[in-house]
C-alpha cells in the first residue's frame, strides 16, 4: 500500500477524513512563520494588558532517529498531525480565554502560551504540560501505529515569562531557555557565573559594532563591508571570542546574534552605506526560526536596507550538526534573497566540508593560510586548489588577514577576486561619521586604490 492510500486507510478509521467545513481551532500554529513573529505580537498586547503569559514546551523524542529513518515527505505529514493534534487538543483542554498563542520552535519542540487568568502558576503550566503530552502522546502512537513507523515519546517542560522583563521578545526567549532546561535536568534559573553580566549587556546594548572593508582587488573600488563585533572595553567580554563564547554558555547566544543584528542594520541605514554588508552568525542562530522572522522583522524598520545587500558568514565557532537540515534553512533565506559565505576555509577539514554540503556564494579563505604564503609553497599549492575549487563550484573568493605587500601580490598572482587585511585597512567603528572621518576614510580608500592598481600590474609583468 502506497504512504498516501496508507494516510487515507488511517483518517477514516479513526474518523479524520478531511471535512470542507469543519472549525478550525480558534487558535492555530502560524502558517508562515518566516515573516514577523505573530505569537510574539500577541503576547506583547496580552502583557500590556496585564497577563504574564506562562509556556509549556512538548518535545517529540523519537524526531532525529525517524528524520533518518523515514523520508522528508513522511516527515512532514507527521509534523503537520503533530501540530494539528495539540491544536486539537490545547482547544479541549485549556480554557479558550487562557490559550493564548501557539509555536513551533524546532523540527521536534511545539510551545504552547497560556495563562490561568493574569498569571501562569507553575503547578497550572505542569498540569497542563501532563494533560497535553499524555493525550498527545495517544493520538501520536494511533497514528504511528497505523502508519507502521514504529514507537513514539513525548515529555514536556514548561517556564514563566519575566515580570521584570519589558521587552516581550527577550522575556519569550527566556521563558524558551528556562524552559530548555528543565529538559537537561537543570533549573534555568540557576545561572552560569557570567550570565548576569551577559544579561547586562544585552538589557544595555552595550556591545560597538566595527565594520572593515573588502576590497575588489580587480577594481581597487569598495566591494564590502564585514561587521565585527566587539564588548564592553576593560571587561573580559570584549574580545568576540569570549562574548560570544560566553553568551553560547549561558544559553543567550541566540539573544546576542539578533542584538549584533539590530544594531549593523541600524548602523547601515543611518551611515547610507550600498555597498555589500557582512554579518557573522552561528549555525545555531541562523537554523533557530527565531532568527529568520527577528531579521525580516527589523528590516521592515530599516527599508533602505535590501536582503540582497546582506551576506551571511558561517562561522566556524560552532559545528553544523545536520547538513541536510541546515541546507533546508539556507533555501528559506536565499528565498529572501540573502547571500552567504563560508568563513575559515583553509583552516580545517570542517570548512571544507561546509562548503561541499551547503555550496556558499562566497568562501572566506582564512588568515591562517594568508599569513607568510609568499614564503611557504605548500600554502601557494593550497590556495591555487582552492582557487580551483571554487571556480568549478562557481563561488566568489576572499583572502583574509593580508597585512604585508608580498601576500597581497601572491593573491594577484593567482587572481583572487577581493581581499580584505590590515594591509587595505582596520576595523573602524561605524558610528564615526563626522565630516572629517569621512573624508579620511574616503582618503584611505583612494590610497588602496592606487596601491591596488600598482599591485595588479606588477602581478601582469
Amino acid at each position: 500500500m502506497g504512504f498516501s492510500a496508507s494516510v487515507n486507510k488511517w483518517k477514516a478509521k479513526f474518523g479524520k477524513a478531511a471535512d470542507p467545513g469543519a472549525a478550525k481551532p480558534a487558535v492555530s500554529f502560524p502558517q508562515d512563520e518566516t515573516g514577523a513573529d505573530p505569537a510574539v505580537q500577541h503576547l506583547q498586547e496580552l502583557r500590556v494588558q496585564g497577563v504574564e503569559p506562562g509556556l509549556v514546551i512538548l518535545r517529540f523524542e523519537d524526531y532525529r532517529l525517524l528524520s533518518h529513518t523515514y523520508d522528508k515527505d513522511k516527515m512532514d505529514w507527521l509534523k503537520a498531525e503533530i501540530r494539528s493534534s495539540i491544536e486539537r487538543l490545547a482547544a479541549a483542554y485549556i480554557a479558550a480565554d487562557d490559550l493564548l498563542a501557539l509555536r513551533q520552535f524546532a523540527p521536534d519542540e511545539f510551545g504552547v502560551f497560556i495563562s490561568n487568568g493574569k498569571t501562569a502558576p507553575p503547578l497550572y503550566l505542569h498540569k497542563i504540560g501532563d494533560t497535553l503530552c499524555s493525550k498527545l502522546q495517544s493520538d501520536m502512537e494511533a497514528i504511528m501505529s497505523g502508519m507502521e513507523m514504529g514507537t513514539v515519546a513525548f515529555i514536556h517542560s514548561h517556564a514563566q515569562f519575566d515580570s521584570n522583563q519589558g521587552n516581550t521578545y527577550y522575556a519569550f526567549l527566556n521563558a524558551y531557555y528556562n524552559a530548555r532546561m528543565m529538559f537537561a535536568g537543570t533549573d534555568g534559573t540557576a545561572y552560569h557565573p557570567y550570565r548576569d553580566d551577559i544579561l547586562a549587556i544585552l538589557e544595555e546594548e552595550n556591545i560597538s559594532v566595527l565594520a572593515q572593508p573588502i576590497m575588489n582587488l580587480q577594481s581597487g573600488d569598495v566591494f564590502g563591508w564585514e561587521v565585527l563585533t566587539r564588548g564592553p572595553r576593560n571587561t573580559p567580554f570584549y574580545s568576540p571570542l569570549e562574548l560570544f563564547e560566553y553568551a553560547f554558555q549561558t544559553d543567550l547566544l541566540i539573544r546576542m546574534e539578533c542584538l549584533v543584528t539590530s544594531k549593523a542594520l541600524l548602523e547601515i541605514a543611518s551611515r547610507e552605506i550600498k555597498e555589500q554588508v557582512f554579518i557573522n552568525v552561528t549555525a545555531i542562530s541562523l537554523g533557530h526560526p527565531i532568527y529568520l522572522s527577528f531579521l525580516l522583522d527589523q528590516l521592515k524598520k530599516v527599508p533602505q536596507v535590501a536582503p540582497t545587500q546582506l551576506i551571511f558568514e558561517i562561522t566556524e565557532r560552532h559545528a553544523i550538526k545536520d547538513y541536510h537540515e541546515m541546507g533546508v534553512t539556507i533555501r528559506k533565506y536565499r528565498d529572501h534573497g540573502f547571500r552567504f559565505a563560508v568563513d575559515d576555509a583553509g583552516a580545517g577539514y570542517s570548512s571544507l566540508l561546509t562548503i561541499s554540503e551547503l555550496i556558499p556564494d562566497i568562501i572566506k579563505i582564512d588568515k591562517s593560510l594568508i599569513q607568510n604564503i609568499d614564503q611557504i609553497s605548500v600554502k601557494r599549492s593550497i590556495l591555487k586548489a582552492l582557487m580551483q575549487f571554487a571556480q568549478e563550484i562557481q563561488c566568489e573568493v576572499v583572502a583574509e588577514g593580508i597585512e604585508r605587500v608580498e601576500e597581497a601580490e601572491v593573491l594577484f598572482q593567482h587572481e583572487v577576486q577581493m581581499g580584505q587585511g590590515y594591509y587595505f585597512a582596520r576595523p573602524e567603528p561605524l558610528n564615526e561619521n563626522t565630516a572629517g572621518s569621512r573624508e579620511n576614510r574616503l582618503e584611505h580608500i583612494r590610497k588602496m586604490q592606487s596601491q591596488i592598481r600598482k599591485l595588479r600590474e606588477t602581478a601582469r609583468e
